[in-house]
């Protein structure tokens, strides 16, 4: 079951003005959304909720109603992701995986009369006189209605969208209560920005500045459970230890992703920029079984499992 919680809904006309005196009129409409909760019912239980909010999450639309002096694009959409936290066992997980291939193996039934033409006409009636004047006094506007209530020589870009997340959570527990933490995926301070341009085209960038994949299993030790982090997790470690120079203690810590594009139409062509700075990853054998055990690998389980097996 997914209920969204609490929406509320704001919308607001606001006027400013640049140096040049013109005024633009944007409408800014704000969704938020909060008490966010996903339980799932199994055998007629319902377990604990799987979805946990601290604060709102924003949706804020801008669009110029009037002029265009000061707005940035035709249609402005920002979304803000304070904190989302979810915990999923594996009962949890293969429970939501069997609902979703049920409803996507049920065939759609669409009744053998929606296809067919239940009309009957007569061809050999003639088009009444009267209604091919009726169909040719119909006057398609030349341009846009909205273009010209925006009044701008420049155009717009259509779209700019904006997404910022502060933190989203991912806990794993084997077995079918949450007793036994298996991994916790954390990822923080993400943000996406991208304009559609005038002319069909796009860029953007994304940016994934931490990655954290964690053995959270009984009987790792703290210092050994970051399987996946980036190079900043490494270097407050040596600092910590006394292995880091006072030079490179100074310098900022490294974002673990950054994906830049730039999409045009004509002529057409795309680029890709793509940065992955100092990740490090320790990959323990049996914690990668038990992934594939959670998720349900057990072809990949088992040939590694077999693998070893032999070895020893």
């Amino acid at each position: 079951e997914l209920d969204l919680g609490l929406l509320e809904l704001e919308n607001e006309f606001a006027a400013p003005q640049n140096s040049s005196g013109a005024a633009c009129v944007i409408e800014e409409t704000q969704i938020s959304l909060s008490q966010i909760q996903a339980v799932a019912t199994l055998m007629g239980q319902q377990h604990a909720g799987m979805v946990h909010q601290s604060q709102p999450i924003t949706l804020t639309l801008r669009r110029p109603i009037v002029g265009q002096q000061g707005a940035r694009a035709g249609m402005e959409c920002h979304v803000s992701i304070p904190m989302v936290r979810a915990e999923v066992s594996e009962e949890e997980y293969n429970f939501m995986v069997t609902v979703a291939q049920d409803n996507l193996s049920e065939a759609t039934k669409t009744p053998d009369c929606a296809f067919r033409n239940t009309c009957s006409v007569d061809s050999s009636t003639p088009a009444t006189p009267s209604s091919a004047p009726e169909r040719d006094s119909i006057r398609r506007p030349a341009t846009d209605s909205r273009g010209e209530a925006l009044g701008g020589a420049e155009a717009l870009p259509p779209l700019l969208l904006t997404v910022s997340l502060s933190q989203a959570e991912l806990v794993l527990f084997s077995g079918n209560q949450r007793e036994s933490p298996l991994t916790t995926a954390i990822l923080s301070q993400l943000w996406l920005l991208m304009w559609q341009l005038p002319d069909g085209g796009s860029r953007g960038s994304l940016h994934i500045p931490e990655l954290k994949l964690l053995d959270k299993r009984p009987g790792v030790p703290g210092g050994q459970q970051a399987v996946l982090s980036t190079g900043g997790i490494q270097k407050a470690v040596n600092n910590a230890r006394g292995h880091q120079s006072l030079s490179a203690a100074s310098e900022p810590e490294p974002s673990m992703l950054v994906l830049s594009w730039a999409q045009a139409v004509d002529p057409p062509g795309m680029s890709v920029d793509i940065k992955l700075q100092e990740p490090t990853l320790f990959v323990s054998m049996e914690f990668v079984l038990d992934l594939c055990n959670f998720f349900g690998v057990d072809s990949l389980s088992n040939s590694l499992d077999d693998k070893f097996s032999n070895q020893s």
